[in-house]
């Protein structure tokens, strides 16, 4: 049907010339023949994939404002810094409100630092 969207258009983007095409992240074309715009997933190697115990390390390192690749030391390093800055002790004789966010920064910082020990 004229003007309807290919089948697969949910899995392809346009590209920078009007023609053209090129699959999303995550996906290749099959290449079966010419126009053929269909698109099947590309394997992900297993270093690559997604588990939830990485994706809740990599909320942890986000927390602390790390990437993936930190060490050790860098994580020690961040959790130190970040603990002189949202330490509740620093903010006594504040607002009970900002005790109070100061309380979950830091209860959010040590849960993180914790699991990532």
């Amino acid at each position: 049907m004229p003007g309807s969207p290919h089948p697969s258009a949910s899995l392809v983007v346009a590209a920078e010339f009007e023609g053209k095409w090129r699959a999303v992240k995550g996906y290749r074309f099959l290449n079966e023949g010419p126009g053929d715009l269909r698109v099947a997933p590309v394997a992900v190697p297993e270093s690559d994939r997604l588990t939830p115990e990485r994706v809740q390390r990599i909320k942890d390192l986000a927390t602390l404002g790390l990437d993936e690749s930190a060490d050790r030391q860098a994580i020690e390093s961040a959790f130190r810094r970040l603990v002189r800055v949202h330490h509740p002790d620093r903010f006594s004789r504040q607002s009970p409100e900002a005790v109070e966010a100061a309380s979950r920064s830091f209860r959010a910082l040590r849960s993180a630092f914790d699991r990532l020990s």
